[in-house]
């Protein structure tokens, strides 16, 4: 149980700064992104 509750910690912390970095990316550079990186950062923010 605690090895589950562990693993789950390490995976969130990052998933969650991958999720801020990408949505400031997304909410600061969407013009320059184009509808693909768009795209991408959308996928990205679901996923994580």
């Amino acid at each position: 149980m605690f090895f589950a509750y562990s693993i789950s910690h390490d995976i969130k912390n990052p998933a969650i700064g991958l999720y801020t970095l990408t949505k400031d990316l997304h909410k600061s550079f969407s013009d320059i992104l184009g509808e693909e990186g768009k795209t991408y950062c959308e996928k990205i923010m679901k996923v994580s």
